[in-house]
């Protein structure tokens, strides 16, 4: 039952006909897709839910940054966070930096800017230097955190890993950032 699980958890979107093929490198003699789906059908859902936990419990904790905007009540004193558009109702921004423990599920650190002056690259890269770097960790960010610097900054510096969606579809810029290798 172990190798069918770990065929489960292997497949990524194609059709079951082709997944096969990849893991049996074109020999699908080995096993057909029936007999596939009828050992998966025995395999209870507390089974992955096992398998989750021990995964999550042998690897290095997951750090989430993540930015969004607040609106506050309105200071026309302050025209770094500032808004007034037309005939719409004037308002304040601000942007919240926050970095989240997705095992404790507990913020860790937080950095607010005035939106007119927002750098979410320049707050990634604080609360990186805050982190108890002795802690091994995955950091995991969204689009746009995806810069050669926070890369940099995070596997040189600190001496963590860092995920990223990158934008676009160029694959070799990817590949580039991933070259990139810490010298621990």
């Amino acid at each position: 039952m172990d190798k069918v699980i770990k065929t489960v958890l292997g497949f990524s979107s194609k059709s079951l006909n082709n997944e096969m093929i990849d893991i049996f490198s074109g020999n699908t003699e080995l096993l057909s897709a029936s007999a596939l789906v009828q050992q998966r059908s025995k395999i209870l859902p507390s089974a992955f839910e096992d398998v989750f936990k021990q995964f999550i419990n042998t690897m290095n904790p997951i750090k989430l940054f993540d930015g969004s905007d607040i609106r506050t009540p309105i200071n026309p004193n302050d025209p770094d966070s500032y808004y007034k558009q037309g005939d719409s109702k004037p308002y304040n921004l601000y942007h919240l930096n926050a970095l989240y423990d997705l095992l404790s599920h507990t913020y860790l650190d937080a950095v607010v800017q005035r939106r007119r002056r927002c750098n979410e690259h320049r707050a990634l890269c604080d609360m990186v230097d805050r982190y108890d770097s002795s802690i091994p960790s995955v950091f995991i960010a969204d689009r746009g955190y995806e810069s050669y610097n926070n890369l940099a900054h995070i596997r040189l510096y600190a001496k963590q890993n860092f995920l990223s969606e990158a934008m676009g579809s160029d694959q070799t810029e990817v590949r580039k950032m991933l070259s990139l290798r810490s010298t621990k």
